[in-house]
């Protein structure tokens, strides 16, 4: 969603304001499912993607009575099917320690993760207004330069790959390394056509929890998290990419109830996003998120 005006003047046709609007997004219904065959465990993801953005350009001339005033409109939707496949291999690195089935003994996990979306075909169907306006005060003339509905059109939205690694040191911290590649020179769109490239993100972050097992000190069991991260944007200005970097602090508090543990997440990100001498950007952003777990659910009753 957006909306922005600019204002200007020239000799030409003296004053002028141009708008620009946009509205809509897409979404996503999946249904995941993994299995897991000793320590490595597969995944898959599949599901619809769906959406509906509405734009609008406009450009007038409030001095120049003989100047058309211009309006531009587009309406589409998009549907497409969706895929992702994952797979991690898991191992315990002190197997025998833990074998032995002494308590104090936390098991030291080294995770290692790749996943794959394949390039993903959409349809689009189409909506194209333009208009132009003259207004001369006691008579307006209008002009439909085009009217254009139900126009199919096709797409491709770009495939990714990502990999990942981590070390989880019992309950009471854990390393991450992860990296994404999308291949947006890849992406085609009879609706909107540009121009990528392929970006990729880079992030490293872990967490630090200073007694697991302290049920009398409710700020030891929660999970302190901090991150960093540098990634691309696909677009380019003045043959620059825009780049964007940050840094990430969390918490993971543990919320008990009935003797079923859930989780409560708050997360901060503070970042920059820039390109040399032409875009300069600072932003934070706040994020929550909620686990619950009843185990119940998965209980067979012998009773009903």
């Amino acid at each position: 969603s957006y909306n922005l005006t600019q204002t200007g003047a020239n000799d030409a046709v003296g004053e002028f304001t141009r708008k620009f609007r946009g509205s809509g997004g897409s979404y996503k219904a999946i249904w995941s499912n993994a299995l897991m065959f000793g320590k490595f465990s597969a995944g898959i993801s599949i599901g619809g993607l769906f959406g509906k953005f509405d734009y609008e350009r406009s450009v007038s001339f409030p001095t120049a009575i003989t100047a058309y005033d211009n309006s531009f409109t587009s309406s589409y939707s998009m549907r497409g099917f969706y895929t992702k496949l994952g797979v991690i291999y898991l191992t315990t690195l002190n197997k025998a320690d833990v074998e032995d089935k002494d308590k104090n003994v936390a098991p030291r996990l080294l995770s290692i993760g790749m996943t794959y979306k394949p390039n993903i075909s959409i349809s689009t169907i189409q909506d194209v207004t333009n208009v132009s306006v003259q207004n001369l005060g006691s008579r307006i003339y209008g002009d439909t330069v085009l009217v254009a509905t139900g126009l199919e059109g096709s797409g491709l939205l770009p495939g990714e790959i990502g990999l990942g690694v981590s070390y989880f040191g019992g309950h009471d911290f854990g390393l991450s390394l992860d990296y994404r590649k999308t291949f947006w020179s890849k992406y085609r769109s009879d609706v909107v056509p540009e121009q990528f490239s392929d970006t990729y993100r880079l992030a490293a972050g872990g967490f630090w929890r200073p007694d697991y097992n302290d049920i009398n000190n409710f700020l030891n069991r929660v999970s302190y998290r901090l991150g960093v991260y540098f990634e691309q944007d696909p677009r380019l200005i003045n043959g620059e990419r825009i780049s964007s970097k940050g840094i990430t602090l969390g918490m993971g508090m543990p919320l008990s109830w009935q003797r079923k543990f859930s989780n409560l997440d708050i997360g901060v990100t503070i970042g920059t996003r820039s390109v040399q001498n032409v875009l300069s950007e600072t932003f934070a952003k706040l994020t929550f998120g909620f686990t619950f777990n009843d185990s119940n659910w998965f209980i067979k009753r012998k009773f009903d």
